[in-house]
């Protein structure tokens, strides 16, 4: 075989290879990107509580918002619960106008409102569902949480498990003024 037909037939095996293998790998990636978050560190409380008090007038409004919507769960950057925002009464121009509050008050993972006391704005999420952490600003619209901490940033490389003292359990809490917290979950 000549030089150039070997040349020739290298190219053409490189070229395949690039075409099956390179969006291969771009689909992983995005995957991955999707299963496991931001991988930058979660905003410290201070961090947190500035850009809380800098934008106290949209979380305002977006508690507002949710306590309208009652039947809706959770508005995240690119899903909803429920699916069917017309059985529930809710527009799609609705959930931009939240989206569009969850950038100005950097919340890029919207709100969670499961439970009847308490409203939360997901601030930063990391790792999996079932192995991650988050860290959120939270409304108690009854009670107060139980694991008020002075810092819920010296929690944020440790796991559950890892806690010295086991009754230490996460989520965790740090006041900052009226019934608004900050909290950090791992697991």
């Amino acid at each position: 075989m000549s030089n150039k037909l070997q040349t020739d037939v290298l190219l053409i095996l490189l070229n395949a290879i690039a075409i099956i293998v390179v969006p291969i790998l771009i689909v992983c990636s995005l995957i991955g990107t999707l299963f496991t978050g931001d991988t930058s560190p979660h905003k410290s409380d201070d961090e947190m509580i500035a850009s809380f008090q800098a934008h106290k007038a949209e979380f305002e409004t977006l508690v507002e918002m949710v306590k309208q919507d009652k039947n809706l769960k959770r508005v995240d950057g690119n899903w909803i619960d429920p699916k069917e925002l017309e059985t529930i009464g809710v527009s799609q121009t609705r959930i931009a106008n939240y989206r569009n509050l969850f950038r100005a008050t950097e919340t890029p993972r919207g709100f969670s409102h499961y439970s009847p006391n308490s409203i939360l704005f997901v601030g930063s999420s990391r790792g999996l569902a079932v192995s991650g952490s988050s860290k959120s600003y939270v409304i108690f619209l009854n009670g107060k949480p139980d694991k008020i901490v002075e810092d819920t940033d010296e929690y944020r490389e440790i796991t559950a498990t890892e806690l010295p003292n086991p009754q230490n359990k996460y989520p965790v809490y740090k006041h900052i003024e009226g019934n608004w917290y900050l909290e950090f979950e791992a697991n």
